[in-house]
């Protein structure tokens, strides 16, 4: 497992412990999502990933269960179980040879990338829905938005991102990433 994806998951569980009950309705900056429905995705996700590394697909279009509610409302104890279970499969030590299928086969490294742009930027999500800091660190938020940039080009974006939100020149790197995936910063 890289330093790097384990370091994003224990700044998204400090994040995500300090998410109360009475907060799981709550708006999002995920249109369409409550605070509850966009854990769930996240921690959803985390375990999805995770369990891609032993040869389970995942489905990137279906929709995760409750799981915040299968831990009686705790999502920090959610993300816990989640985060044990993702350490423990990126640890492998093979793991970075596999081909894992993520609605299409794709390689280890490149499904890992996801997987960190997911847990750093829906831990935003929660930060931001749940009135917490949410400031990405710049170790994760330039060598992110630099690949997007690059993988987008000036061609369409997917639907699910959005159009970016304007920043100033001098915003930090957080807000420029945050902004280019369509969200107010």
């Amino acid at each position: 497992m890289t330093v790097i994806y384990r370091s994003a998951l224990e700044r998204t569980a400090g994040i995500v412990a300090n998410v109360k009950p009475d907060q799981l309705d709550g708006e999002t900056p995920c249109s369409d999502w409550n605070t509850r429905r966009l854990l769930n995705h996240l921690i959803g996700g985390v375990m999805g990933f995770a369990m891609a590394t032993q040869g389970t697909p995942l489905d990137p279009n279906t929709e995760p269960p409750d799981i915040v509610g299968q831990h009686g409302d705790d999502a920090g104890k959610a993300f816990e179980a989640a985060r044990a279970m993702a350490v423990e499969a990126w640890s492998a030590p093979d793991v970075m040879e596999k081909e894992l299928v993520l609605g299409a086969p794709m390689p280890a490294n490149q499904a890992l990338r996801i997987a960190l742009m997911e847990a750093v930027v829906h831990g935003w999500d929660v930060a931001k829905a749940t009135g917490q800091d949410g400031t990405i660190d710049p170790m994760f938020a330039e060598p992110m938005l630099d690949g997007l940039k690059k993988m987008f080009g000036a061609g369409p974006r997917p639907p699910i991102i959005g159009p970016e939100v304007a920043v100033p020149d001098d915003a930090s790197p957080s807000a420029k990433l945050v902004a280019f995936l369509g969200r107010t910063p």
